[in-house]
Parts: structure tokens; C-alpha cells; sequence
């Protein structure tokens, strides 16, 4: 159960996205194409 934990560390990687509200819709546009 412990390693669901590591897990949400990748959340903590988003925050920091967060963080630059008015950045994120550029990097959303370049985050699709990841997606894809």
C-alpha cells in the first residue's frame, strides 16, 4: 500500500504547473501532443 504513495509524488510535478497559471495553457497545447 505504501507504494500507492509513490505514486501521488507525480501529482506533486503538477503542482508546480499549477504554480504558472498563465504558462499552463502554453505547455497545455505542447502536453496534448504528449498525450497523442
Amino acid at each position: 500500500m505504501d507504494a500507492v504513495v509513490v505514486d501521488n509524488v507525480a501529482v506533486v510535478d503538477n503542482v508546480a504547473v499549477v504554480d504558472v497559471e498563465e504558462d499552463v495553457e502554453a505547455v497545455a497545447s505542447d502536453t496534448t501532443v504528449v498525450d497523442n
